[in-house]
């Protein structure tokens, strides 16, 4: 993930597809990573996830749907080793 502030209202075509935002990590390495992000963004977590669908097993691995605070619906992947 890529994370700037911009010092001046950016100058560009408007984008022809939503840019695709993903962070993939490890079990064990979630909660430091949490913890790290809130300590740099000077933020704190409010609530917890809405969960819309239990996860369902795939031949990949596992699936969620969740919706986080603000409306934004991801779907959440833990895949099989």
């Amino acid at each position: 993930m890529q994370l700037y502030w911009h010092t001046k209202a950016p100058a560009y075509e408007p984008l022809e597809t939503v840019p695709d935002n993903r962070v993939y990590l490890s079990a064990h390495a979630v909660d430091r990573f949490v913890r790290r992000f809130l300590r740099f963004s000077r933020r704190r977590v409010v609530a917890d996830v809405k969960l819309l669908s239990q996860p369902i097993q795939t031949m990949y691995g596992r699936t969620a749907m969740v919706e986080f605070p603000g409306g934004y619906i991801a779907e959440i992947h833990d895949v099989a080793k």
